[in-house]
């Protein structure tokens, strides 16, 4: 009997220990399921706020690409070929404007052109074009449904999406009227953009995002959802599926955006569950659920603590970035007021900084960024200071007055001044310091991007000085730097146009010649001067790009005038001091004219007087080039510059250009204008030289150059500059408005 109790003793023991083991166990897997689940909706969150900022970006490209097919199709719109094929039936709109190589160029896939009425005129797409009414397909009736809204509502343009032929499409309207807006609208034009392979490619490069589009029906079959509902995520094991429904312009479901993502976090989450198991064991044991949960709370506010860290200080100095720094100033902002004291923020800059990197070596660089963070830490506190990018810093100064602010700085300037010794070197740092004082209303970023512009001023002062802001400065920085940056851009895109002045000669009441002129056509369709960007493209180096890009676009223009009947015209182009002083800038103008097969004698080179002081020997070998090669070379702006007789007998110069200016002061008070015009005129004769007056805008100053031997004239009084097709026009019906001019002046027709 006392064998059976032992017996059954042991085997409690075992029953306890197996009981236990599974208590164990299945706390474990409940602590594993709870943390897995916490873990989920964390990860979940993330994941969904993600493909919501996916949506959320997709739908902006979607915008961007209506707002450029609006822009595209207001191009059209405003088009003089749109307005006169409708008018007029003039058929160059199709064959020069919307045929199949320009719609894929701005990746249109078709087009359509109304009447007032809503009477279709023709309709393009990317195989065919048909006029008139009689093709009807699925397209055509989206197309002629929408047009009888827009003429029903007098709508003067739309954009929206369609959903026809199994393809999403982005569709713009407008009216259409002539290129001066002149008048009632003559019309309608619809453009459409397809949102197809190629479409998603560009999104793909553009923002790394990958989608398909799927037609609402297939949508509704998969989901079986409400169809008012606007977005859905669906979640599976290792994929997440977002759907976006769009809206057609009839307000009907048309398509769905699906967006495919790979649960990476979760996968990755679930590997590290499996691996701590044998960890989460033990803590079943020792601290059960509270502990596990303690300890994921605490590790995720660590991680939270560290990326927030990470986010807002720079790892080279400790100090907090910009983005810090921006928050901490808008905090004194709200309590500027209530504190009844004055704030100002000082933006420093190392001037010197690329000479110690360059001298010392990149190290040295460091130490000397690390020094001044402390330097600066030590005089306004580290949560004042942050350091913006590689040399700048910024400083919130709070003062009672903004008198105490300056000094201040003046202290801040003074302690940078003093030399930094590393390893026995004694370091010079120069340094520049913008300041701004905060005036309501301002925030943050403004009053943090003013002082930048004033430490910008700083330095163009010669650096290591103190500048205050003042509103001029954000006026000049802001246009020169926007400008500069869509230079770049223009440059790379070419986005520039060519305009062409005409030049008459007087003595034999004809064209001549022409100007190349280039404008910069801006994103809204308007025409930038060069005395706009010229400087700038001078200043970063684009200039070179800009002439030779003029120059390839005047050969051709030379080439096709003489092919199609309008005339050997010959056409100028101005070149800078920067292209003509290049190794090879002869060569390369050559090489030009040799590609696009244009006769040397029908380019002539402008240059100014500037463009061989700095060099002369340099600039006279590349001009000396031109000339040997048959090109003909005019001096452009004469007399305004260095005026010298040594290189006019130097230089193989065909023609002198009067300056504007100098014709402007024909009939001014200015008693020495008419004098200079004169031996202006003089002096190039007795050279053999022809003069070409530039600006000439009234009859009074065309009857004083003509009565002093000018002969060929240029200027708004025959014509402004125009671009190649008007142009072509003018040459070809010019004479008899060149003769009212003429007769207009009292100059005879033949002037001897």
């Amino acid at each position: 009997m006392q064998n059976f109790f032992k017996k059954a003793f042991f085997w409690q023991k075992i029953y306890l220990c197996i009981i236990f083991a599974c208590i164990v166990v299945i706390f474990a897997f409940c602590i594993n399921y709870i943390s897995n689940s916490v873990v989920s909706r964390g990860v979940n969150e993330i994941e969904l706020k993600d493909a919501e900022n996916d949506l959320i970006v997709l739908h902006s490209i979607f915008n961007e690409a209506m707002i450029s097919s609006r822009r595209h199709t207001f191009d059209w719109a405003v088009f003089d070929d749109t307005y006169n094929f409708i008018k007029y039936k003039y058929n160059r709109l199709i064959s020069r404007g919307l045929n199949r190589m320009k719609m894929d160029k701005m990746n249109f896939i078709a087009a359509a052109i109304y009447d007032n009425e809503g009477k279709r005129l023709a309709f393009i797409d990317g195989s065919m074009l048909i006029y008139g009414e009689e093709w009807v397909d699925n397209e055509i009736q989206v197309f002629d449904r929408i047009i009888d809204i827009a003429v029903l509502n007098d709508i003067e343009s739309i954009e929206n999406f369609i959903y026809v032929k199994d393809v999403a499409q982005i569709f713009s309207i407008h009216k259409v009227y002539n290129s001066c807006k002149e008048g009632p609208s003559n019309g309608y034009i619809i453009m459409s953009i397809p949102i197809d392979k190629k479409f998603r490619e560009q999104v793909y490069r553009t923002s790394g995002l990958e989608f398909s589009i799927l037609s609402f029906d297939v949508y509704n079959k998969i989901n079986n959802i409400d169809t008012k509902n606007n977005i859905e995520f669906v979640e599976f094991n290792d994929e997440l599926h977002i759907y976006s429904v769009f809206e057609d312009f009839f307000n009907n479901p048309s398509f769905c955006l699906k967006i495919q993502k790979q649960r990476n976090i979760a996968a990755f989450g679930r590997e590290i569950s499996h691996k701590n198991f044998l960890l989460m064991l033990f803590l079943c044991i020792s601290l059960f659920c509270t502990g596990f949960i303690l300890l994921y709370l605490a590790q995720r506010r660590f991680f939270q603590y560290e990326i927030d860290y990470q986010n807002k200080h720079d790892n080279l100095t400790k100090l907090p970035n910009d983005l810090f720094f921006r928050e901490k100033v808008s905090k004194c902002i709200k309590f500027i007021e209530r504190w009844k004291t004055k704030l100002g923020v000082a933006f420093i800059n190392v001037d010197n900084f690329r000479s110690i990197n360059n001298c010392y070596g990149y190290s040295y660089g460091d130490i000397v960024l690390r020094e001044i963070a402390n330097r600066l830490t030590q005089l306004a506190g580290k949560e004042y200071i942050a350091r913006a990018s590689s040399d700048n810093f910024l400083v919130l100064i709070i003062a009672n007055s903004n008198k105490i602010i300056y000094k201040k700085t003046q202290r801040i300037l003074s302690l940078l001044n003093k030399p930094f010794i590393i390893n026995s070197d004694s370091i010079p740092v120069r340094v520049s310091i913008g300041i701004d004082f905060f005036k309501h209303p301002c925030d943050s970023m403004s009053i943090i991007h003013n002082a930048e512009l004033a430490k910008f001023n700083a330095k163009k002062r010669g650096g290591n000085t103190i500048s205050v802001f003042n509103k001029k400065m954000k006026t000049a920085a802001f246009d020169k730097k926007m400008l500069e940056v869509a230079l770049h851009e223009a440059v790379e895109k070419n986005f520039f146009t060519i305009h062409y002045q005409p030049k008459v000669d007087i003595t034999k009441q004809e064209v001549v010649g022409c100007e190349a002129l280039v404008r910069w056509q801006n994103s809204d369709g308007t025409l930038l001067p060069p005395t706009l960007f010229i400087p700038i493209a001078e200043k970063c180096g684009l200039i070179t790009d800009i002439d030779m890009f003029v120059l390839r676009c005047a050969c051709r223009q030379v080439v096709q005038w003489s092919h199609d009947g309008t005339g050997d015209v010959p056409v100028a182009v101005n070149m800078s001091v920067h292209s003509i002083l290049s190794a090879d800038f002869a060569e390369r103008v050559i090489r030009v004219l040799e590609e696009e097969k244009t006769p040397p004698s029908l380019i002539d080179i402008e240059i100014t007087e500037s463009s061989f002081m700095s060099n002369m020997d340099k600039a006279l070998a590349a001009i000396s080039k031109l000339h040997d090669a048959g090109i003909h070379i005019a001096l452009d702006d004469f007399g305004t510059g260095y005026s010298s007789l040594q290189y006019l007998s130097a230089m193989p110069i065909s023609f002198l250009k009067i300056d504007k200016k100098f014709i402007d002061d024909i009939f001014s008070d200015k008693a020495t204008a008419q004098p200079l015009v004169k031996s202006i005129i003089s002096l190039a004769t007795s050279l053999h030289m022809h003069t070409i007056s530039e600006g000439v805008e009234n009859i009074n100053q065309l009857k004083f150059l003509a009565a002093n031997g000018a002969h060929i004239i240029q200027g708004y009084l025959f014509s402004k500059p125009l671009n190649a097709i008007d142009c072509a026009h003018f040459l070809r019906h010019s004479k008899e408005h060149i003769q009212t001019i003429m007769h207009q002046a009292g100059i005879p027709e033949r002037l001897a």
